[in-house]
């Protein structure tokens, strides 16, 4: 808000219009390793309700997003849109697998929004 009382109005937001507009997959490194031997998080994230899970990894394969995503995909059904950052690894290793077999065809692994 301005000196003047005026607030500027919202051009671009991450809200979507339902609440299965959009999800972000994300991988966190997590130090030190745990006693089961995981070294990392797959952290999703559901935009409209801001819901976010992160099971729990021993390493960054394309099975294990690809397994993340399923239970996400089960337990609240398809996304119109998957969402991941620019050059991750994410992209380069499990995104051709999922756009092939995504039902809803996602077009890219990162986000233009």
């Amino acid at each position: 808000m301005g000196m003047d009382g005026y607030v500027e109005p919202v051009y671009r937001h991450l809200k979507k219009a339902h609440s299965r507009g959009a999800v972000c997959v994300d991988l966190l490194t997590v130090t030190p390793v745990d006693e089961a031997g995981n070294t990392c998080l797959v952290v999703i994230v559901v935009f409209y309700t801001k819901y976010v899970w992160g099971p729990p990894a021993k390493e960054y394969t394309a099975h294990t997003v690809a397994s993340a995503l399923f239970t996400i995909f089960c337990t609240f059904g398809m996304y119109d849109e998957l969402w991941s950052d620019p050059g991750s690894d994410l992209s380069q290793t499990s995104w051709p697998r999922l756009s092939r077999s995504s039902p809803s065809g996602w077009a890219s692994g990162e986000s233009s929004h």
